[in-house]
């Protein structure tokens, strides 16, 4: 299963559940994801954490209440 619901709920920790497999097989007794559905997460992945790696501290840092910073989403894209 996953977790991360009780990280929102219990934390408030934003999250982000992403990974291989059809949600209608989830838990199922026919189970089963592919490599290549596999392998196409992985890069992804991989991908945004280059991207995020690219991204100066000080931009990772909350901005102050008085700040005026652009949303990260409207500077950094994962294409």
């Amino acid at each position: 299963g996953c977790d991360m619901s009780g990280w929102v709920r219990l934390a408030g920790v934003p999250t982000v559940i992403y990974g291989p497999g059809e949600i209608e097989l989830a838990h199922a007794p026919n189970e089963s994801v592919s490599l290549e559905a596999t392998y196409r997460v992985a890069r992804t992945l991989v991908k945004a954490t280059e991207r995020l790696l690219e991204i100066p501290v000080d931009e990772l840092r909350p901005p102050s209440k008085n700040s005026q910073q652009v949303p990260r989403n409207e500077r950094h894209s994962v294409n």
